[in-house]
């Protein structure tokens, strides 16, 4: 198992490498807009089409629990609008963000917050 540095570090390999496109979402991507949370799931989008490629080129394994990788098959184009690239990662928009991170436990409020007060609210 992998770090979770160790992981995005890979992920970037993989985009250059592969060409298969990633978003990070939820947590891990509320962070890159403003990181007031610790985290140790990453969730991304990844297009339908390269799924089974991105699993397989990442080396990734089906688990029933205790993920630290949450793979999210991006079926709507919509879901990618205004997405970023934020310290060299792909990552969807702070709307998205704040829609994802209101759906998860713990810290995904608190992040969804911080998001909608510095990168939503104020436009």
């Amino acid at each position: 198992l992998e770090s979770i540095p160790m992981f995005e570090k890979r992920l970037k390999e993989i985009k250059e490498q592969n060409g298969i496109d990633y978003y990070l979402t939820g947590v891990s991507g509320g962070v890159r807009y403003t990181p007031i949370v610790r985290y140790n799931k990453i969730h991304l989008l990844v297009r339908p089409e390269d799924v089974k490629e991105f699993i397989s080129v990442a080396k990734c394994k089906q688990v029933d629990s205790g993920a630290n990788i949450v793979i999210l098959e991006a079926k709507d184009e919509n879901l990618l609008y205004d997405n970023r690239t934020i310290q060299e990662f792909q990552v969807v928009s702070p709307v998205q963000i704040y829609l994802d991170c209101m759906q998860l436990k713990g810290r995904g409020e608190e992040i969804a917050d911080a998001v909608l007060m510095k990168e939503i609210a104020w436009q």
